[in-house]
């Protein structure tokens, strides 16, 4: 009984699959933007993994301030 359900889960599966594959969208040609900036910069950043969660709340809070 199980192995015939794992078999009908397998086909929609595949059928699925091969559904959203034709669906895709090529990103082939999408330019991924880069930084011109290398190590530290002057800019303002406002998120940086370095800084503590207070530290990057600030940054965070003067950004949706409008005062960066």
């Amino acid at each position: 009984m199980l192995e015939h359900l794992r078999t009908d889960a397998a086909e929609l599966w595949g059928e699925m699959s091969a559904a959203l594959e034709q669906r895709m969208p090529d990103f082939s040609e999408v330019e991924v933007p880069r930084a011109n900036v290398r190590g530290d910069t002057d800019r303002f950043v406002l998120f940086d993994s370095t800084r503590d969660y207070f530290t990057q709340m600030d940054y965070y809070n003067l950004w949706r301030g409008g005062e960066e």
